[in-house]
């Protein structure tokens, strides 16, 4: 019997972009869109990062793009994995530049602020004996992180003190789609895998199921089927998705967990993490490395083929009107987008300007911090919204930081 050299033969996925692809053209091109998705879905969800695996000592840190937000996650001397903005509190210069290491202190290296593993500011060159500077005010800006029983590690970049999403509201792994396939000990942290392209966020989101590639390709080739199965079972014990952008799925040699990463409207990075299953074989394990590859590489042909396709086009995807129903996948992957961007953009118009959760709440004292705030805020507004922050409602999580340049400032 002949094979089908899978590869090349992309019509599968090419179907999946069709259900994916649901939202008018300008939703997979606009700048302006997707800086509202940042604010409207990346600033306000429970994000899956990564799993406490990666942390197997005190002072393991590891940071991570979401969105164009640079957060550093860290594990303190209890053990416990905290978050927070890479983003020193002095001249805003990031505290870490490498991916991952293991440190007792972060210290920056553009004038030598310092912090401890949990982000308290310990060392201050210049300014700690200054009259009225706090130490206590001036630590790294914290996220709410999350440790699931599964070991997953989740952020939400709220920066209220208690997010309006709570943990307890967020979808976090269906535990009947894993059936407990999940046993954080049976693996360990191998290595990532990556790559770029040049594609909207939401066509991988919603539509480039790994467990589906997976499945079709192993399929397609015997020998790559065995060393993917555990004698006659399915090649993919489980997997599951989690809005707005991450999957995981469980395989006989190893756990993926792959994170969709928006660089921008029109560019967005493939990032798998890889575990392995402890005692496998190098040569099962190198099987799937090699597939994963060769999925991300024609997953890149694809998903760009289909930005080319609606950056050239003035309709929707399917041809029809922007303003004509469309159909929903399974999972409503584009209602959900839809409905919270609208939302919160009612939200906005109501406010009279833009509302970036993620910005720290300046404490009442901070009055020269909000004065310098609101003076930029009005020159940035300028005849675009007879808004103020001064005048917004007690409870708008933008507050005077909502107009500053960096997300992760506030004062």
């Amino acid at each position: 019997m002949s094979q089908t050299n899978a590869s090349t033969d992309p019509e599968p996925l090419q179907t999946q972009m069709q259900s994916a692809v649901e939202l008018p053209s300008s939703w997979y091109t606009a700048p302006e869109v997707f800086q509202l998705e940042r604010r409207a879905i990346f600033s306000r969800q429970w994000l899956l990062t990564t799993h406490s695996q990666r942390f197997s000592k005190t002072g393991d840190w590891v940071r991570l793009d979401i969105a164009g937000f640079n957060i550093l996650l860290i594990r303190d001397k209890d053990g416990t994995v905290n978050a927070f903005h890479n983003v020193c509190r002095h001249r805003a210069f990031p505290v870490v530049t490498e991916d991952r290491g293991t440190s007792r202190i972060f210290s920056c290296k553009y004038h030598g602020w310092s912090y401890g593993l949990n982000g308290k500011l310990a060392k201050a060159p210049g300014y700690q004996d200054l009259t009225g500077f706090d130490k206590s005010k001036n630590g790294l800006l914290s996220i709410h992180a999350h440790t699931d029983t599964y070991g997953f590690i989740w952020v939400n970049l709220d920066g209220a003190e208690t997010p309006e999403l709570d943990w307890e509201g967020a979808p976090g792994l269906d535990g009947a789609q894993l059936d407990g396939s999940v046993n954080a000990e049976a693996y360990c942290f191998d290595h990532i895998v990556e790559m770029a392209g040049d594609f909207n966020w939401k066509i991988l989101a919603g539509g480039g199921q790994l467990s589906d590639r997976l499945r079709r390709l192993s399929g397609a080739n015997p020998s790559l089927a065995a060393s993917l199965r555990d004698n006659e079972a399915d090649s993919v014990i489980a997997a599951t998705s989690i809005f707005p952008n991450s999957s995981v799925v469980v395989l006989p040699n190893a756990l993926l967990i792959q994170r969709c990463v928006p660089l921008s409207s029109t560019r967005t990075s493939m990032y798998l993490e890889v575990y392995r299953e402890n005692g496998s074989s190098d040569e099962a394990f190198h099987e799937i490395d090699n597939l994963l590859q060769r999925i991300l590489t024609e997953n890149k042909r694809i998903f760009e083929a289909a930005q080319a396709d609606l950056q050239s086009s003035a309709a929707s995807p399917n041809g029809e009107s922007e303003d004509a129903p469309r159909a929903e996948s399974p999972r409503d992957f584009a209602g959900q987008v839809r409905g919270l961007v609208t939302e919160f953009r009612h939200r906005e118009e109501a406010a009279g300007h833009e509302i970036w959760p993620s910005r720290q709440i300046l404490p009442p004292e901070a009055t020269t911090s909000r004065g310098d705030l609101d003076f930029c805020s009005r020159l940035t507004t300028q005849g675009q919204t007879a808004g103020d922050c001064t005048t917004l409602e007690p409870d708008c999580h933008g507050r005077t930081a909502c107009q500053s340049a960096n997300p992760a400032l506030a004062y």
